[in-house]
């Protein structure tokens, strides 16, 4: 079990309209898988308490003194609330288009 500590930063900004908080997690212990993350930030929707962003990084490489971005993603035009039916997730419904 490796433990973490997640430090909301003082930094707020603005996400497609949505007023955020930048919320850090480091590692207090050395990874132990190579492209296991040292260090996360998550972009929160301060109002709606809904996750906009997250970039993860891993350690850097040899002589590399920046982190190396492993994983990022960003989510727009969230929408909550939206009526979705079971048929909305049958896979026999002609209008599902998940692969």
């Amino acid at each position: 079990h490796q433990s973490t500590h997640s430090f909301p930063t003082r930094r707020s900004s603005d996400l497609d309209g949505a007023s955020t908080r930048l919320i850090t997690v480091v590692r207090d212990q050395p990874i132990e898988q190579p492209e296991d993350y040292q260090l996360a930030e998550i972009v929160m929707d301060k109002e709606r308490q809904l996750v906009l962003a997250f970039r993860s990084f891993a350690n850097p490489q040899s002589n590399a003194s920046e982190p190396r971005l492993i994983e990022s993603y960003s989510y727009h035009e969230l929408k909550t609330n939206v009526d979705l039916s079971e048929s909305d997730f049958d896979i026999e419904n002609p209008n599902y288009e998940f692969p």
